[in-house]
């Protein structure tokens, strides 16, 4: 999508330049970096910090051909880490928590969160990692969430019950 977009947005600036077009103000066109994974938007969110006389945003995201977007998605990501002693599957067995074990009960719990179905909320735990072999308890685990809604007040609640669990 990100080439589409930078396309798009290449081609309105020839058109603006071939058309001679005036406005009233300013406009900034900009290439956005860090959107996805644990990115969490911080190019959009440099532009808006550093730009506070912003009046109006369009954005461009793919979409069926003839449709307009005329909302945002919010997202809030998250990188939890889970840690304990660690220890050798065998011999530390049933004497020290394994971080895994208590991520996959995380896991499960946030399974188990509703979200409404309008506003569209959606969550995701899209990776996890951890361990160091097949024969520890391990000391370490982590897992990436992604929660996102096109209603901010919805999504904070989802959020919410994520982070309880």
């Amino acid at each position: 999508d990100d080439t589409r977009g930078l396309s798009v947005l290449l081609s309105w600036l020839k058109v603006l330049n071939d058309n001679k077009v005036q406005t009233q103000g300013d406009l900034l066109f900009v290439g956005n970096v860090g959107e996805e994974e644990l990115g969490n938007l911080r190019g959009m969110k440099a532009i808006f910090r550093d730009h506070l006389d912003i009046d109006g945003m369009v954005g461009l995201e793919p979409a069926a051909d003839g449709t307009v977007l005329i909302l945002g998605t919010g997202s809030h990501r998250y990188e939890v880490s889970f840690k304990g002693p660690g220890g050798h599957s065998y011999g530390a067995f049933g004497q020290v928590p394994s971080a895994i074990h208590g991520m996959g009960r995380a896991i499960a719990k946030i399974a188990e969160v509703r979200t409404p179905s309008f506003p569209k909320t959606t969550f995701t735990v899209g990776t996890v990692g951890g361990g160091t072999s097949v024969n520890t308890i391990a000391p370490d685990a982590r897992m990436a969430i992604d929660i996102r809604s096109d209603d901010m007040g919805s999504l904070l609640e989802t959020e919410k019950k994520i982070l309880a669990t």
